[in-house]
C-alpha cells in the first residue's frame, strides 16, 4: 500500500509542480543567449534520468519516472518541433 500511495504522490508532485519548473527552466533556456543549441536536449535527457531515479527509490519501475518525463517535456510550449523530432528519433531508435 505504500508503494501505491508514493506513487500517487510521486504524479501529483511531477505533474503539478514538475509542470511548472519544467517549463519554467526551459523558457529561462530559451530566453539566455548564452545557452548552446543542445542545452533542451541535455535538460530533457537529465530530467528523464533523474525521474527514472526518483521513481526507482520509490519501488515504482524506472519505466515510469521515464513516461513522466516524456509527458512534462511534451507539454511544454517552449521545447522547439525540431528538440521533439531528435527526441521521438532516439527513442525509437531504441
Amino acid at each position: 500500500m505504500l508503494r501505491i500511495g508514493s506513487a500517487v504522490i510521486f504524479l501529483v508532485l511531477a505533474l503539478t509542480l514538475g509542470r511548472w519548473l519544467v517549463n519554467r527552466i526551459i523558457r529561462h533556456i530559451h530566453e539566455d543567449p548564452a545557452w548552446q543549441s543542445g542545452s533542451v536536449m541535455a535538460f530533457a535527457f537529465l530530467l528523464a534520468m533523474g525521474l527514472a531515479i526518483i521513481s526507482q527509490k520509490i519501488h515504482v519501475h524506472a519505466m515510469f519516472g521515464f513516461f513522466l518525463a516524456g509527458i512534462l517535456i511534451g507539454d511544454c510550449p517552449y521545447v522547439s518541433t525540431q528538440v521533439r523530432e531528435s527526441i521521438s528519433a532516439f527513442v525509437m531508435s531504441l
